[in-house]
């Protein structure tokens, strides 16, 4: 039995069709929907764990049979929508998330690439950055990860105008008339430093700007590379 934590998308899409065609059993359980509407049980005797099981609308899932779990873009607990109260749901949220964590870490399979909470750094650059640097990667010249005002007239004097700036953990984004939009990496305009003193608010990772060809996805699995190029600029 093959777990998948993730929301559907593509990626997962090819995956099923393969593991369709293999025969072998699989169910996609993203973890938004707990608790809201799903249902997650472990239970104890005194020899240890007696049963784990997953409850959808959908099936019900024996984790004890789950032999390997691929963890691809799952997304966080919510509470269900008859809470309204903002500080109830965040107490939902985050005493589902540490269920989570603890039951996840109580199954002793294959996961890939690994347990959620030991990938969490996947998205965080500051860490990112330094095992690059420490790997003997080559990272920008000049790079100020911070929400102090007065580091960032002199980030940009050092970058010879040349600065972007991006989030620490994920995109930033915001809702605009009924439309979603996301800040990914943005190149830093003179006129954009009017509002400096604006990064007090949220901690900000600027560093010279510097132009890419392409962009590679490596995996590692095992002793295997697998290596693919995008040509990101050919939208641009």
């Amino acid at each position: 039995m093959i777990l998948i934590l993730s929301e559907n998308d593509d990626h997962v899409g090819l995956v099923t069709e393969s593991l369709k065609e293999l025969g072998a059993d699989f169910y996609v359980f993203n973890p938004a929907d707990f608790p809201a509407n799903a249902s997650l049980t472990i239970a104890f005797d005194r020899r240890g764990i007696s049963r784990r099981l997953l409850r959808t609308s959908v099936r019900v899932i024996d984790l004890d049979q789950v032999s390997a779990v691929w963890v691809r873009r799952p997304r966080r607990p919510q509470a269900a929508e008859e809470v309204h109260n903002e500080e109830q749901r965040q107490w939902i949220a985050l005493e589902s998330r540490e269920f989570l964590d603890g039951l996840w870490q109580t199954m002793d399979c294959l996961w890939v690439p690994g347990r959620p909470r030991h990938t969490h750094f996947r998205y965080n650059k500051i860490y990112h950055l330094r095992l690059a640097a420490k790997l003997g990667f080559t990272i920008p010249d000049h790079t100020v990860m911070t929400n102090d005002p007065d580091e960032i007239l002199p980030a940009y004097t050092e970058s010879c105008g040349r600065m972007v700036s991006k989030g620490v953990y994920l995109p930033a984004s915001a809702i605009r008339d009924g439309e979603q939009h996301v800040a990914r990496t943005h190149f830093v305009h003179r006129r954009d430093l009017a509002a400096y003193r604006s990064v007090r608010f949220v901690p900000t990772i600027f560093q010279n700007s510097i132009p890419k060809k392409i962009e590679l996805r490596v995996t590692v699995v095992g002793s295997r590379v697998f290596a693919a190029a995008i040509d990101s600029q050919a939208s641009r």
